[in-house]
């Protein structure tokens, strides 16, 4: 019946909204096509992600089993840390468009060698016609090329490292966040408040999500300062997309992120001010211990509005350390310079760490520090966090 109405449907042109009326969404109708009674469809707010669209399908009894099929990149990087150099030049010539496929003697490896490297020559050739980069035919010529060089080897005994299977995506936590801290800054304590619809970041519980990646809309954070009796705004959040994707053997991803909202700066004489901002950036990034930790470098910008109209722009970097001690144990630090050239201010510092604890798949612990300067002025930030999903 799905097949048959999307069938009818070929000739049918549908909106396309990111947020909410995206491809994930639009999939919905052709389940309810498919299983009449069922509500898919209704239950959306301003936004709808992908992952909530696929725990209402499994919640709706859509789903009868599941299994985990690595990707070929992730089936490329696995073979990599069992590949010698020679085994991995010839991998990487071997999958080159119009490389000669039999003159394999050339390569003086053992079988076990020669067998994984032409598996992931293969692998690389089904990744580049899959992102389009070759034709249909000159893929499955090159693919039968690889796969009889591969069997005239015969059955050999493979080192190749088994891959832990990651969580499923459908039990990770869930999308909206709620965080109550407390905390001490400058020797002032105050109590903080922060609600955000989607969706996660990198001190969040990681089962379930890919390591290193970031995506937050939209949020907002007050704090109390029990000293000045005052509550604040300390920032409104309207999109923040961070990607840090390790260099390996094979391939050499950019790291980058966009940030843009308003958050609390400090001013010269006058306290502080709530300031409109726009970031951006890009480098790279590194992997260690089996994919639990990730070093990275990024170069950023970043522009942001005055309390008098003006706008100051400044460009600098940022280093940035993440590490799994443990499936529920997390360490994030970060250390960042951000110059303005027209020196009418100090350059902006921050460097600081997040330790955070999975407590339930929906209830989070942290605990963070923060030395940050601005305009001069140089504070000390701790605080303690309760994150509930839902």
């Amino acid at each position: 019946r799905m097949a048959e109405h999307t069938w009818e449907l070929r000739e049918m042109y549908s909106d396309y909204f990111f947020l909410d009326e995206n491809c994930s969404y639009n999939i919905l109708f052709l389940l309810e096509v498919a299983r009449p009674g069922v509500s898919l469809t209704g239950g959306y707010g301003g936004w709808v992600i992908p992952l909530d669209t696929l725990k209402d399908v499994i919640d709706q009894n859509l789903v009868a089993d599941s299994s985990f099929r690595p990707s070929p990149a992730r089936k490329i990087e696995s073979a990599a840390r069992v590949l010698s150099p020679e085994a991995i030049r010839m991998a990487k010539e071997l999958s080159e468009p119009q490389a000669d496929t039999s003159a394999i003697s050339k390569y003086d490896l053992p079988p076990e060698q020669k067998a994984l490297a032409l598996e992931v020559a293969a692998d690389f050739t089904q990744r580049d016609y899959l992102n389009h980069k070759i034709e249909l035919g000159a893929y499955k010529k090159k693919l039968f090329e690889l796969t009889t060089q591969r069997s005239r080897l015969g059955r050999v005994e493979e080192k190749r490292e088994a891959d832990p299977i990651p969580m499923a995506p459908q039990l990770a936590h869930d999308s909206a966040r709620v965080k109550i801290g407390w905390g001490n800054e400058g020797g002032e304590g105050f109590g903080e408040i922060s609600l955000r619809s989607a969706y996660h970041d990198l001190s969040d519980p990681s089962a379930g999500f890919p390591e290193g990646a970031q995506i937050q809309f939209p949020w907002i954070t007050g704090r109390y300062r029990a000293r000045e009796r005052e509550a604040k705004i300390q920032e409104i959040g309207v999109l923040d997309i961070l990607s840090i994707s390790a260099i390996g053997e094979f391939f050499t991803p950019i790291s980058w992120r966009v940030k843009t909202g308003a958050a609390r700066r400090l001013v010269a004489g006058s306290g502080s001010e709530l300031a409109p901002y726009f970031e951006g950036g890009g480098g790279a990034a590194l992997g260690f211990s089996r994919e639990r930790g990730l070093l990275w470098v990024m170069t950023e910008g970043r522009l942001y509005r005055e309390g008098d109209g003006g706008f100051r722009a400044g460009f600098g970097g940022e280093v940035g350390f993440l590490f799994n001690e443990s499936p529920s144990l997390k360490t994030v630090a970060l250390a960042r310079g951000l110059y303005y050239p027209d020196f009418k201010e100090n350059p902006d510092l921050e460097l600081g760490a997040v330790q955070s604890l999975t407590l339930s798949r929906n209830l989070g612990a942290s605990l963070s520090f923060l030395r940050k300067g601005q305009v001069g002025l140089f504070s000390n930030e701790t605080l303690f966090s309760l994150s509930y999903f839902f």
